[in-house]
Protein backbone atom coordinates (compact mmCIF):
# COMPACT_ATOMS: atom_id res chain seq x y z
CA UNK A 1 0.00 0.00 0.00
CA UNK A 2 1.53 3.50 -1.00
CA UNK A 3 -1.18 5.51 0.76
CA UNK A 4 -4.99 6.23 1.17
CA UNK A 5 -6.66 9.65 0.21
CA UNK A 6 -9.90 10.30 1.24
CA UNK A 7 -11.83 13.79 0.04
CA UNK A 8 -15.44 15.04 -0.63
CA UNK A 9 -15.54 14.59 -4.64
CA UNK A 10 -14.23 11.43 -6.77
CA UNK A 11 -12.13 13.62 -8.83
CA UNK A 12 -9.96 15.15 -5.84
CA UNK A 13 -9.71 11.82 -4.54
CA UNK A 14 -8.43 10.68 -8.02
CA UNK A 15 -5.88 13.80 -8.64
CA UNK A 16 -4.23 12.78 -5.14
CA UNK A 17 -4.47 9.05 -5.74
CA UNK A 18 -2.42 9.77 -9.02
CA UNK A 19 0.38 11.20 -7.44
CA UNK A 20 0.60 8.53 -4.78
CA UNK A 21 1.08 6.18 -7.75
CA UNK A 22 3.95 8.19 -9.29
CA UNK A 23 5.47 7.95 -5.86
CA UNK A 24 4.68 11.11 -4.29
CA UNK A 25 3.88 11.52 -0.86
CA UNK A 26 1.49 12.54 0.98
CA UNK A 27 1.97 16.30 1.03
CA UNK A 28 2.24 16.24 -3.03
CA UNK A 29 -0.83 14.56 -3.57
CA UNK A 30 -2.51 16.91 -1.02
CA UNK A 31 -1.36 19.43 -3.16
CA UNK A 32 -2.76 18.30 -6.25
CA UNK A 33 -6.34 17.42 -4.54
CA UNK A 34 -6.44 21.00 -3.31
CA UNK A 35 -6.05 22.37 -6.71
CA UNK A 36 -8.02 19.74 -8.29
CA UNK A 37 -10.96 20.75 -5.64
CA UNK A 38 -11.17 24.11 -6.82
CA UNK A 39 -12.58 23.07 -10.08
CA UNK A 40 -14.31 19.99 -9.18
CA UNK A 41 -15.89 21.13 -5.92
CA UNK A 42 -15.57 25.12 -6.79
CA UNK A 43 -18.97 25.49 -5.01
CA UNK A 44 -17.38 24.99 -1.86
CA UNK A 45 -13.71 26.15 -1.69
CA UNK A 46 -11.72 28.28 -4.14
CA UNK A 47 -8.35 29.58 -5.22
CA UNK A 48 -9.84 32.41 -3.64
CA UNK A 49 -10.23 31.18 -0.15
CA UNK A 50 -8.43 29.78 3.11
CA UNK A 51 -7.44 27.17 4.63
CA UNK A 52 -5.38 25.11 7.19
CA UNK A 53 -3.28 21.80 7.38
CA UNK A 54 -2.76 19.62 10.33
CA UNK A 55 0.40 17.51 9.75
CA UNK A 56 2.28 14.80 10.73
CA UNK A 57 6.15 13.92 8.89
CA UNK A 58 7.10 10.71 8.70
CA UNK A 59 10.09 12.27 11.42
CA UNK A 60 7.42 12.37 14.08
CA UNK A 61 7.02 16.04 13.35
CA UNK A 62 3.19 17.89 14.26
CA UNK A 63 2.55 20.42 11.98
CA UNK A 64 -0.04 23.64 11.55
CA UNK A 65 -0.19 25.55 8.37
CA UNK A 66 -2.71 28.96 8.57
CA UNK A 67 -3.01 29.93 4.73
CA UNK A 68 -6.67 31.29 6.13
CA UNK A 69 -8.11 34.78 4.89
CA UNK A 70 -6.43 37.70 6.59
CA UNK A 71 -8.80 40.97 7.27
CA UNK A 72 -8.02 44.41 5.66
CA UNK A 73 -5.18 46.69 6.65
CA UNK A 74 -7.97 49.48 6.41
CA UNK A 75 -11.63 50.14 6.75
CA UNK A 76 -11.11 53.10 5.03
CA UNK A 77 -13.45 52.77 1.39
CA UNK A 78 -12.91 54.91 -1.40
CA UNK A 79 -15.01 58.52 -1.53
CA UNK A 80 -15.17 58.84 -5.30
CA UNK A 81 -17.99 58.66 -7.15
CA UNK A 82 -19.94 58.49 -3.98
CA UNK A 83 -19.68 54.61 -3.99
CA UNK A 84 -21.03 52.65 -0.61
CA UNK A 85 -20.23 49.88 0.83
CA UNK A 86 -20.85 46.55 -1.16
CA UNK A 87 -22.29 44.09 1.41
CA UNK A 88 -25.52 42.69 1.51
CA UNK A 89 -27.54 39.89 3.02
CA UNK A 90 -28.30 36.43 1.21
CA UNK A 91 -30.55 33.84 2.67
CA UNK A 92 -29.35 30.50 2.01
CA UNK A 93 -31.95 27.19 2.40
CA UNK A 94 -30.52 24.28 3.71
CA UNK A 95 -33.68 22.39 2.78
CA UNK A 96 -34.72 21.91 6.75
CA UNK A 97 -32.85 25.00 8.10
CA UNK A 98 -32.33 28.31 7.02
CA UNK A 99 -28.82 30.87 7.23
CA UNK A 100 -28.66 33.70 6.56
CA UNK A 101 -24.96 35.09 4.93
CA UNK A 102 -23.64 38.60 3.40
CA UNK A 103 -22.50 38.89 0.10
CA UNK A 104 -20.73 41.66 -1.55
CA UNK A 105 -17.00 43.03 -2.52
CA UNK A 106 -16.70 44.33 1.03
CA UNK A 107 -17.16 40.75 1.97
CA UNK A 108 -13.58 39.77 0.70
CA UNK A 109 -10.74 38.73 2.49
CA UNK A 110 -7.29 38.42 1.73
CA UNK A 111 -7.42 34.69 -0.03
CA UNK A 112 -4.65 32.61 1.17
CA UNK A 113 -5.09 29.41 -0.64
CA UNK A 114 -2.96 30.03 -3.64
CA UNK A 115 0.53 30.71 -1.14
CA UNK A 116 -0.70 28.08 1.21
CA UNK A 117 -0.36 25.24 -1.66
CA UNK A 118 2.96 26.79 -2.95
CA UNK A 119 4.03 27.00 0.93
CA UNK A 120 2.95 23.22 1.41
CA UNK A 121 5.10 22.14 -1.97
CA UNK A 122 8.04 24.32 -0.84
CA UNK A 123 8.84 22.59 2.71
CA UNK A 124 7.17 19.26 1.62
CA UNK A 125 7.29 18.76 -1.97
CA UNK A 126 9.11 16.07 -4.48
CA UNK A 127 7.61 16.25 -7.30
CA UNK A 128 6.95 19.52 -9.47
CA UNK A 129 4.18 22.04 -9.11
CA UNK A 130 3.66 22.05 -13.02
CA UNK A 131 3.13 18.05 -12.20
CA UNK A 132 0.51 18.48 -9.22
CA UNK A 133 -1.45 21.02 -11.37
CA UNK A 134 -1.92 18.93 -14.37
CA UNK A 135 -4.91 16.52 -13.05
CA UNK A 136 -6.98 19.98 -12.32
CA UNK A 137 -5.43 21.48 -15.84
CA UNK A 138 -7.22 18.78 -17.75
CA UNK A 139 -10.81 18.48 -16.18
CA UNK A 140 -11.12 22.02 -16.22
CA UNK A 141 -10.43 22.66 -19.59
CA UNK A 142 -12.32 19.01 -20.78
CA UNK A 143 -14.93 19.16 -18.32
CA UNK A 144 -16.45 17.17 -15.72
CA UNK A 145 -20.55 15.62 -15.65
CA UNK A 146 -22.14 17.62 -12.88
CA UNK A 147 -23.56 15.22 -10.01
CA UNK A 148 -26.34 15.44 -8.10
CA UNK A 149 -24.08 16.59 -5.45
CA UNK A 150 -22.59 19.36 -7.47
CA UNK A 151 -26.17 20.64 -8.83
CA UNK A 152 -27.38 20.16 -5.10
CA UNK A 153 -24.93 22.79 -4.03
CA UNK A 154 -24.83 25.41 -6.58
CA UNK A 155 -28.84 25.38 -6.11
CA UNK A 156 -28.16 26.01 -2.59
CA UNK A 157 -24.90 29.01 -2.83
CA UNK A 158 -26.01 30.69 -5.92
CA UNK A 159 -27.86 33.33 -4.54
CA UNK A 160 -24.63 34.43 -3.17
CA UNK A 161 -22.34 32.79 -5.94
CA UNK A 162 -24.60 34.61 -8.75
CA UNK A 163 -25.18 38.10 -6.77
CA UNK A 164 -22.61 40.41 -8.62
CA UNK A 165 -22.03 40.03 -12.72
CA UNK A 166 -18.55 38.49 -13.02
CA UNK A 167 -20.28 35.59 -10.45
CA UNK A 168 -23.02 35.08 -12.53
CA UNK A 169 -20.96 35.05 -15.83
CA UNK A 170 -19.15 32.21 -14.13
CA UNK A 171 -22.04 30.10 -12.66
CA UNK A 172 -24.91 31.23 -14.86
CA UNK A 173 -23.34 31.62 -18.68
CA UNK A 174 -26.23 29.92 -19.78
CA UNK A 175 -29.09 32.38 -17.89
CA UNK A 176 -29.27 29.00 -15.25
CA UNK A 177 -27.11 26.81 -13.01
CA UNK A 178 -25.18 23.93 -14.24
CA UNK A 179 -27.79 20.97 -13.78
CA UNK A 180 -27.12 17.01 -13.72
CA UNK A 181 -25.08 15.83 -16.70
CA UNK A 182 -24.12 19.18 -17.85
CA UNK A 183 -20.64 19.43 -18.45
CA UNK A 184 -18.78 22.10 -16.27
CA UNK A 185 -16.13 23.57 -17.46
CA UNK A 186 -13.10 25.86 -16.43
CA UNK A 187 -10.74 27.01 -19.20
CA UNK A 188 -10.19 30.18 -17.85
CA UNK A 189 -8.84 28.88 -14.63
CA UNK A 190 -7.33 25.80 -16.03
CA UNK A 191 -4.69 29.07 -17.79
CA UNK A 192 -4.43 30.79 -14.71
CA UNK A 193 -3.41 27.07 -12.66
CA UNK A 194 -0.68 26.71 -15.86
CA UNK A 195 0.16 30.31 -15.61
CA UNK A 196 1.26 29.87 -11.55
CA UNK A 197 2.79 26.95 -11.36
CA UNK A 198 5.65 27.85 -14.39
CA UNK A 199 5.55 31.54 -12.06
CA UNK A 200 4.97 31.42 -9.31
CA UNK A 201 2.24 32.27 -6.19
CA UNK A 202 4.13 36.03 -6.40
CA UNK A 203 1.80 35.96 -9.43
CA UNK A 204 -1.29 36.26 -7.26
CA UNK A 205 -0.29 38.41 -4.63
CA UNK A 206 1.56 40.80 -6.45
CA UNK A 207 0.81 40.62 -10.35
CA UNK A 208 -1.92 40.91 -13.00
CA UNK A 209 -4.38 39.16 -10.73
CA UNK A 210 -3.83 41.20 -8.07
CA UNK A 211 -4.12 44.35 -10.00
CA UNK A 212 -7.36 43.72 -11.18
CA UNK A 213 -9.10 42.51 -8.20
CA UNK A 214 -7.74 45.80 -6.28
CA UNK A 215 -9.08 47.97 -8.92
CA UNK A 216 -12.36 46.59 -8.74
CA UNK A 217 -12.53 46.29 -5.19
CA UNK A 218 -11.70 50.25 -4.49
CA UNK A 219 -13.67 51.02 -7.44
CA UNK A 220 -17.37 49.32 -6.22
CA UNK A 221 -16.98 49.25 -2.62
CA UNK A 222 -14.62 46.78 -1.38
CA UNK A 223 -12.02 47.31 1.36
CA UNK A 224 -9.00 44.91 0.03
CA UNK A 225 -6.21 46.88 -1.73
CA UNK A 226 -3.37 45.88 -3.36
CA UNK A 227 -0.93 46.12 -0.56
CA UNK A 228 -3.50 43.56 1.23
CA UNK A 229 -2.73 40.82 -1.43
CA UNK A 230 1.43 41.75 -1.64
CA UNK A 231 1.85 41.19 2.39
CA UNK A 232 -0.30 37.92 2.47
CA UNK A 233 1.87 35.29 4.29
CA UNK A 234 1.24 31.74 5.35
CA UNK A 235 1.69 31.24 8.76
CA UNK A 236 3.83 28.17 10.48
CA UNK A 237 2.06 27.81 13.93
CA UNK A 238 2.25 25.10 16.47
CA UNK A 239 -0.35 22.90 16.87
CA UNK A 240 -3.03 23.27 19.53
CA UNK A 241 -2.67 19.54 21.81
CA UNK A 242 -5.29 18.98 24.16
CA UNK A 243 -5.19 15.06 26.03
CA UNK A 244 -8.33 13.70 26.07
CA UNK A 245 -8.84 10.35 27.91
CA UNK A 246 -5.59 8.66 26.71
CA UNK A 247 -5.83 10.25 23.57
CA UNK A 248 -4.21 13.55 22.24
CA UNK A 249 -6.08 15.38 19.89
CA UNK A 250 -3.91 17.20 17.86
CA UNK A 251 -5.48 20.51 15.81
CA UNK A 252 -6.01 23.87 14.61
CA UNK A 253 -4.46 26.25 17.32
CA UNK A 254 -5.59 29.96 17.91
CA UNK A 255 -6.29 32.36 16.54
CA UNK A 256 -8.83 30.08 14.80
CA UNK A 257 -11.92 28.74 17.12
CA UNK A 258 -12.84 25.33 15.81
CA UNK A 259 -9.67 23.32 17.13
CA UNK A 260 -9.93 24.93 20.71
CA UNK A 261 -13.96 24.61 20.52
CA UNK A 262 -13.90 20.78 19.26
CA UNK A 263 -10.84 20.17 22.22
CA UNK A 264 -13.57 21.68 24.39
CA UNK A 265 -16.07 20.19 23.73
CA UNK A 266 -14.72 16.84 24.59
CA UNK A 267 -12.87 17.73 27.68
CA UNK A 268 -16.32 18.81 29.43
CA UNK A 269 -17.05 15.17 28.43
CA UNK A 270 -13.97 13.33 29.68
CA UNK A 271 -15.21 12.88 32.94
CA UNK A 272 -18.35 10.71 32.12
CA UNK A 273 -17.74 7.27 31.84
CA UNK A 274 -19.20 7.03 28.01
CA UNK A 275 -17.76 3.38 27.47
CA UNK A 276 -20.49 2.35 29.74
CA UNK A 277 -23.18 4.48 28.17
CA UNK A 278 -24.99 3.16 24.86
CA UNK A 279 -24.74 5.33 21.68
CA UNK A 280 -27.85 7.14 21.24
CA UNK A 281 -29.27 6.55 24.37
CA UNK A 282 -30.42 9.59 26.25
CA UNK A 283 -27.54 10.08 29.05
CA UNK A 284 -25.29 10.21 25.55
CA UNK A 285 -27.72 12.91 23.87
CA UNK A 286 -27.57 14.65 26.97
CA UNK A 287 -24.25 14.95 27.30
CA UNK A 288 -22.79 16.00 23.94
CA UNK A 289 -25.52 18.67 23.70
CA UNK A 290 -24.52 20.17 27.22
CA UNK A 291 -21.42 19.88 26.40
CA UNK A 292 -22.05 22.19 23.01
CA UNK A 293 -23.86 24.54 25.19
CA UNK A 294 -21.55 25.06 27.95
CA UNK A 295 -18.47 25.15 25.08
CA UNK A 296 -21.15 27.95 23.53
CA UNK A 297 -20.94 29.41 26.51
CA UNK A 298 -17.34 29.25 27.36
CA UNK A 299 -16.09 30.65 23.63
CA UNK A 300 -18.46 33.94 24.89
CA UNK A 301 -16.89 34.25 28.20
CA UNK A 302 -13.20 32.84 27.69
CA UNK A 303 -12.15 32.87 23.54
CA UNK A 304 -13.66 34.97 21.49
CA UNK A 305 -12.52 38.49 24.16
CA UNK A 306 -9.27 37.29 24.22
CA UNK A 307 -8.68 35.55 20.42
CA UNK A 308 -5.48 37.24 19.83
CA UNK A 309 -3.74 37.17 22.87
CA UNK A 310 -0.85 34.81 23.21
CA UNK A 311 -2.08 32.96 26.22
CA UNK A 312 -5.83 32.51 24.96
CA UNK A 313 -5.49 28.54 24.99
CA UNK A 314 -3.86 28.58 28.95
CA UNK A 315 -6.67 30.51 29.63
CA UNK A 316 -9.58 28.83 27.48
CA UNK A 317 -8.68 25.65 29.10
CA UNK A 318 -7.25 26.62 32.15
CA UNK A 319 -8.18 23.49 34.87
CA UNK A 320 -10.33 25.67 37.33
CA UNK A 321 -12.50 27.00 34.40
CA UNK A 322 -13.04 23.70 33.55
CA UNK A 323 -14.22 22.70 36.64
CA UNK A 324 -16.51 25.74 36.42
CA UNK A 325 -18.01 25.07 32.95
CA UNK A 326 -18.28 21.19 34.17
CA UNK A 327 -19.98 22.24 37.06
CA UNK A 328 -22.58 23.82 35.04
CA UNK A 329 -22.67 20.70 32.54
CA UNK A 330 -24.08 18.47 35.57
CA UNK A 331 -27.22 20.14 36.58
CA UNK A 332 -28.30 19.42 32.81
CA UNK A 333 -26.99 16.12 31.95
CA UNK A 334 -29.61 13.64 33.58
CA UNK A 335 -32.57 14.73 31.26
CA UNK A 336 -32.69 16.28 28.20
CA UNK A 337 -21.16 25.86 3.88
CA UNK A 338 -19.26 25.96 2.85
CA UNK A 339 -16.51 24.06 3.04
CA UNK A 340 -14.53 20.64 2.00
CA UNK A 341 -12.09 18.63 3.81
CA UNK A 342 -9.50 16.16 2.44
CA UNK A 343 -6.66 13.90 4.03
CA UNK A 344 -4.08 11.94 2.84
CA UNK A 345 -1.64 9.32 4.47
CA UNK A 346 0.95 7.38 2.63
CA UNK A 347 3.09 4.44 3.77
CA UNK A 348 6.38 6.91 4.80
CA UNK A 349 3.77 7.88 7.80
CA UNK A 350 2.89 11.05 6.00
CA UNK A 351 -0.50 12.72 7.43
CA UNK A 352 -2.04 15.83 5.57
CA UNK A 353 -5.33 16.91 6.62
CA UNK A 354 -6.57 19.89 4.88
CA UNK A 355 -9.65 21.91 5.17
CA UNK A 356 -9.96 24.87 2.85
CA UNK A 357 -13.78 27.03 2.03
CA UNK A 358 -14.77 29.72 0.08
CA UNK A 359 -17.42 30.68 2.65
CA UNK A 360 -21.04 30.68 -0.09
CA UNK A 361 -18.58 32.61 -2.09
CA UNK A 362 -18.78 36.61 -2.30
CA UNK A 363 -20.19 37.03 -6.01
CA UNK A 364 -17.41 38.68 -7.39
CA UNK A 365 -14.89 35.96 -9.64
CA UNK A 366 -11.67 37.68 -11.02
CA UNK A 367 -12.12 38.86 -14.79
CA UNK A 368 -10.26 36.19 -16.66
CA UNK A 369 -9.32 33.38 -14.23
CA UNK A 370 -12.79 31.64 -12.90
CA UNK A 371 -11.58 32.53 -9.41
CA UNK A 372 -15.06 33.18 -7.43
CA UNK A 373 -13.45 35.01 -4.61
CA UNK A 374 -14.54 34.15 -0.52
CA UNK A 375 -16.99 36.22 1.84
CA UNK A 376 -15.41 35.64 4.81
CA UNK A 377 -16.20 38.82 6.22
CA UNK A 378 -19.77 38.23 5.85
CA UNK A 379 -20.73 34.86 8.08
CA UNK A 380 -21.94 35.69 11.03
CA UNK A 381 -20.16 32.54 12.88
CA UNK A 382 -16.42 33.98 11.88
CA UNK A 383 -17.62 37.73 12.96
CA UNK A 384 -19.07 37.29 16.47
CA UNK A 385 -18.47 40.81 17.54
CA UNK A 386 -20.60 41.70 14.86
CA UNK A 387 -19.85 42.59 10.81
CA UNK A 388 -17.15 45.28 10.25
CA UNK A 389 -16.27 45.30 13.56
CA UNK A 390 -13.17 42.98 12.75
CA UNK A 391 -9.72 44.14 13.78
CA UNK A 392 -7.27 45.39 10.65
CA UNK A 393 -4.83 42.95 9.00
CA UNK A 394 -5.47 39.83 11.01
CA UNK A 395 -6.21 36.23 10.56
CA UNK A 396 -10.27 35.53 10.69
CA UNK A 397 -10.89 33.17 13.70
CA UNK A 398 -12.11 30.47 11.48
CA UNK A 399 -14.15 27.64 12.53
CA UNK A 400 -12.05 24.98 10.08
CA UNK A 401 -10.43 22.28 12.63
CA UNK A 402 -8.41 19.54 10.32
CA UNK A 403 -7.34 17.70 12.96
CA UNK A 404 -5.52 14.06 14.28
CA UNK A 405 -6.10 12.48 16.90
CA UNK A 406 -2.62 10.25 18.38
CA UNK A 407 -2.91 7.80 20.66
CA UNK A 408 1.39 7.00 22.02
CA UNK A 409 2.51 9.87 19.90
CA UNK A 410 1.46 7.79 16.51
CA UNK A 411 -1.56 9.19 14.48
CA UNK A 412 -4.99 7.00 14.67
CA UNK A 413 -6.98 8.94 13.09
CA UNK A 414 -7.11 11.79 10.64
CA UNK A 415 -10.45 14.16 10.19
CA UNK A 416 -12.36 17.04 9.69
CA UNK A 417 -14.77 18.46 7.96
CA UNK A 418 -16.56 20.93 5.86
CA UNK A 419 -20.15 22.87 7.77
CA UNK A 420 -19.47 26.51 8.84
CA UNK A 421 -20.64 26.66 12.17
CA UNK A 422 -21.51 23.03 12.50
CA UNK A 423 -17.66 21.71 12.29
CA UNK A 424 -17.04 21.81 16.03
CA UNK A 425 -20.20 19.46 17.10
CA UNK A 426 -19.19 17.27 13.98
CA UNK A 427 -15.86 16.72 14.41
CA UNK A 428 -15.88 16.35 18.14
CA UNK A 429 -18.30 13.89 17.62
CA UNK A 430 -16.60 11.86 15.48
CA UNK A 431 -13.64 11.67 17.84
CA UNK A 432 -15.43 10.65 20.94
CA UNK A 433 -17.08 8.00 18.71
CA UNK A 434 -13.98 6.42 17.81
CA UNK A 435 -12.57 7.00 21.45
CA UNK A 436 -15.47 6.57 24.06
CA UNK A 437 -17.24 3.91 21.67
CA UNK A 438 -14.55 2.09 19.57
CA UNK A 439 -16.53 2.53 16.46
CA UNK A 440 -14.80 1.09 13.32
CA UNK A 441 -14.07 4.08 10.94
CA UNK A 442 -16.91 3.46 8.50
CA UNK A 443 -19.71 2.68 11.81
CA UNK A 444 -18.53 6.15 12.96
CA UNK A 445 -18.91 8.31 9.77
CA UNK A 446 -22.51 6.94 9.14
CA UNK A 447 -23.58 7.62 12.31
CA UNK A 448 -26.18 9.85 12.90
CA UNK A 449 -24.72 13.34 14.61
CA UNK A 450 -26.73 16.24 16.14
CA UNK A 451 -25.68 19.78 16.67
CA UNK A 452 -26.86 22.68 19.24
CA UNK A 453 -26.58 26.03 18.84
CA UNK A 454 -28.20 29.42 20.36
CA UNK A 455 -31.22 27.13 21.80
CA UNK A 456 -31.68 24.95 18.63
CA UNK A 457 -31.48 21.51 18.33
CA UNK A 458 -31.01 20.03 14.64
CA UNK A 459 -30.52 16.68 14.84
CA UNK A 460 -30.26 13.60 12.07
CA UNK A 461 -32.89 10.56 12.22
CA UNK A 462 -31.61 7.14 13.72
CA UNK A 463 -31.89 8.54 17.21
CA UNK A 464 -34.21 6.94 19.03
CA UNK A 465 -37.20 9.95 19.37
CA UNK A 466 -38.20 8.86 23.11
CA UNK A 467 -34.39 9.41 23.96
CA UNK A 468 -34.15 13.11 22.21
CA UNK A 469 -37.34 14.13 24.11
CA UNK A 470 -35.42 13.48 27.31
CA UNK A 471 -33.02 16.46 26.64
CA UNK A 472 -32.64 19.11 29.19
CA UNK A 473 -31.00 22.14 28.51
CA UNK A 474 -32.23 24.34 31.21
CA UNK A 475 -33.89 26.36 28.57
CA UNK A 476 -36.43 26.75 26.11
CA UNK A 477 -35.27 24.34 23.20
CA UNK A 478 -36.34 24.61 19.81
CA UNK A 479 -36.19 20.55 18.12
CA UNK A 480 -35.63 19.92 14.50
CA UNK A 481 -35.44 16.54 13.39
CA UNK A 482 -34.37 15.67 10.00
CA UNK A 483 -35.90 13.70 7.67
CA UNK A 484 -32.51 12.17 5.86
CA UNK A 485 -29.31 12.67 6.85
CA UNK A 486 -28.23 16.03 5.15
CA UNK A 487 -24.64 17.82 3.86
CA UNK A 488 -25.59 20.16 6.98
CA UNK A 489 -24.34 18.08 9.69
CA UNK A 490 -20.88 17.88 7.44
CA UNK A 491 -18.67 15.63 5.50
CA UNK A 492 -16.40 13.66 7.74
CA UNK A 493 -13.91 12.10 5.37
CA UNK A 494 -11.43 10.34 7.24
CA UNK A 495 -8.47 8.30 7.41
CA UNK A 496 -8.15 5.48 9.86
CA UNK A 497 -4.18 3.87 11.17
CA UNK A 498 -4.28 0.62 12.88
CA UNK A 499 -1.42 -0.02 15.77
CA UNK A 500 -0.06 -1.92 12.63
CA UNK A 501 0.00 1.26 10.04
CA UNK A 502 -2.22 -0.51 8.13
CA UNK A 503 -4.65 2.54 6.48
CA UNK A 504 -8.13 2.39 6.17
CA UNK A 505 -10.35 5.57 4.41
CA UNK A 506 -13.70 6.49 4.12
CA UNK A 507 -15.34 8.98 2.48
CA UNK A 508 -18.41 10.57 4.25
CA UNK A 509 -21.46 10.08 1.71
CA UNK A 510 -23.48 13.43 3.24
CA UNK A 511 -20.83 15.12 0.95
CA UNK A 512 -20.32 12.97 -1.89
CA UNK A 513 -17.29 11.87 -0.14
CA UNK A 514 -14.86 9.42 -1.44
CA UNK A 515 -12.09 7.11 -0.42
CA UNK A 516 -9.02 5.61 -2.69
CA UNK A 517 -6.71 3.47 -1.47
CA UNK A 518 -3.09 2.78 -3.80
Amino acid sequence: MKGVITAGNKHTAEAGAEVLKAGGNAFDAAIAAGWMSFVAECTLTSAGGGGFLTGFSEKGQRLSLDFFVQTPKSKQLPQQNGEKLNFYPVELDYGGSSQTFHAGLASVATPGCVAGLFHIHKTFGTIPMRELVQPAVELAKNGMKVDAFFAKIIQLVGPCVSSLPTGKKLFKSSGEFPKIGDLWKMAKFADTLEYLAQNGSGEFYRGEIARKFAEDSRSQGGYLTREDFENYRVIERNPLVVPYRDYEICTNPPPSAGGSLVAFTLKMMEKHKLQKTDFGSAEHLNLLVNAMRQTYLAREEKFDPNVYQPDVSDQFFDKAYLEYRREHLKRNATKRGSTTHFNVADERGNIASITTSNGEGSGYAIPETDIMLNNMLGEEDLNPNGFHQWENNKRVASMMSPTILLKNNQPVLATGTGGANRIRSVVSQVISNHVDFKMPLEENIRSPRLHWEAGKLDIEPEFNPDFISQVNTSEELETHIWEEKSFYFGGAHSIGIDEKGNLTGVGDDRRAGASITV
